[in-house]
């Protein structure tokens, strides 16, 4: 696995080391080496320190009072941590094991983490945490859901990072919670198909933009998997439940119940299904199209959730709370 300063920096949070880098975030490197080499990290004395040099000017990790050895033995054993990491999460997503996931993940990440799937759904949680941690992580470890008060509170912004077509995640600095902690969003998606979405909360250490790449690719890492997975022996079971019964699969009462009250609907109301499709032969049905056309039919229809399935859009109207003829009629096509 290549591997930025950034995320060789997230390892050496304990060390006495003094940060400048500059590198754009898509920058990696394949190993440390004592003498320049293309796509490597430069190891280097520098007086009593040693500097780790990236590419570019001016870019660079210092551990302060290091010997050399022992420096390039440090540095070569993140790269295998990383290598290790990646190797587990392949591993682990051939039989959806995603406690081992984020639970072996804490030594990447160093603080709580979990995982949900698209319908709100824990998939899994740190072990290693505290479950009274805060109000949402008791509702979670207690009830395996995302609690309704929190789904709501944060749905407006998370949704605007499901319409980016290639959103990096997304950093919720002091919200209004009653512990104001700090979290990173990340999206597991695939091909257009939301699966889940990974969140970090910053307990014990701050966020870096090592914890933003580690994040994407932990999620890119189960994304792609679930979607060859699901495309193979249709096993991936974390996308939403109402494209699962569009597709005439089963989805049981909790998991329906759970949606109605994210939602604030009743069972008893009156729904209707829509589908949107592309008119024009010469419009082009990419994934940037599809979730531009997704985000405007989400600002004019706020209160009706929408999917995308391969080249079209589906919409769940409740007509209890909007009505569809009237909707429809206003849509500017």
């Amino acid at each position: 696995m290549q591997i930025s300063l950034w995320m060789i920096a997230n390892q050496l949070e304990n060390y006495d080391v003094e940060l400048n880098i500059n590198e754009p975030s898509t920058v990696r490197y394949k190993s440390v080496r004592t003498k320049p080499k293309k796509d490597c990290v430069l190891l280097k004395e520098d007086g009593q320190d040693i500097l780790l040099v990236g590419t570019g000017e001016n870019n660079f990790i210092r551990l302060k009072n290091f010997n050399k050895e022992e420096a390039f033995e440090l540095i070569q054993d993140i790269f295998d941590l990383y290598a290790d990491w990646d190797e587990m999460l392949n591993k682990s997503m051939v039989n959806f094991n995603y406690k081992k996931i984020i639970d072996e993940s804490w030594k990447i990440f160093h603080c709580p983490i979990f995982l949900l799937d698209s319908n709100s759904k824990l998939l899994a949680m740190s072990s290693q945490v505290d479950p009274n941690l805060n109000p949402e992580w008791k509702h979670l470890y207690e009830y395996g859901y995302q609690s309704v008060s929190n789904y709501n509170q944060f749905r407006h912004i998370l949704r605007k990072q499901e319409l980016d077509p290639n959103p990096r995640p997304l950093y919720v600095k002091n919200p209004p919670t009653t512990d104001r902690a700090s979290f990173l969003s990340a999206l597991v998606r695939y091909n257009n198909i939301l699966y889940g979405r990974f969140i970090l909360m910053e307990y014990g250490r701050k966020v870096t933009e090592g914890d933003f790449q580690n994040a994407q690719h932990l999620c890119n890492v189960i994304a792609k998997n679930m979607f060859k997975l699901d495309r193979e022996d249709h096993k991936a079971s974390t996308y939403s439940n109402i494209l699962k019964m569009i597709n005439g699969e089963t989805v049981n009462q909790e998991a329906i119940n759970q949606f109605l009250s994210y939602m604030n609907w009743k069972a008893e109301d009156k729904y209707r299904i829509a589908v949107v499709m592309l008119k024009e032969e010469s419009m082009d049905p990419s994934k940037s199209t599809m979730l531009l056309i997704q985000e405007y039919l989400r600002s004019y229809l706020p209160l009706c959730p929408s999917y995308i399935i391969n080249d079209y859009i589906v919409l769940l109207f409740n007509e209890n709370k909007v009505l569809y003829k009237k909707s429809i009629d206003g849509c500017i096509w």
